[in-house]
């Protein structure tokens, strides 16, 4: 996880594996209740795993992420295919807002779904499925912040390709 502050929102971007990510925020004197929300780049566990801790230390916590988030997501890197999926124990909860495209947070901060597949995808992409086909990564979101005449852009594991992600946040 990551926390990010602009000129107009501050934000945690995924939750990692556990809630540690909160021990980690108190000890660097960053107050997670005060972030204005909380993105969830894709899917798999190792960046939604936190989740309920988030929301059950802070409720009202608004979050967004990918309507596709719940499907059920497997990983063979290791053999055997095994649960990767997002704790659906937080499906209902009423502060996550699940989007279909693009959208604004701010006037300097969108969440952005790649729309293009123009360029290759990661080679190791291959171990994972979704609903037992192979993961299109519908359900991956980047973040795209402008600084100035900069576009800054966080894609915390680009399994849609880093030049689908770039095109798709320049658009």
């Amino acid at each position: 996880s990551v926390y990010i502050a602009t000129p107009t929102c501050r934000l945690l971007c995924d939750t990692g594996l556990s809630g540690r990510f909160i021990d980690n925020a108190r000890h660097l004197n960053i107050d997670l209740g005060e972030i204005d929300c909380a993105i969830i780049s894709h899917g798999h566990n190792d960046h939604t795993g936190g989740l309920p801790q988030l929301l059950n230390t802070y409720p009202s916590t608004r979050v967004y992420a990918s309507a596709h988030i719940f499907g059920r997501f497997h990983s063979a890197r290791l053999g055997t295919a095994r649960d990767i999926s997002a704790p659906a124990s937080i499906a209902n909860h009423p502060y996550l807002t699940l989007i279909e495209n693009s959208m604004w947070l701010t006037p300097d901060v969108v969440l952005v779904m790649c729309d293009t597949t123009q360029h290759s995808r990661p080679h190791g992409n291959r171990h994972l499925t979704a609903d037992n086909m192979p993961d299109t990564f519908s359900h991956e979101l980047s973040l795209a912040i402008v600084d100035g005449n900069q576009l800054v852009i966080i894609a915390p594991c680009s399994h849609s390709g880093a030049l689908n992600i770039i095109d798709s946040c320049c658009r």
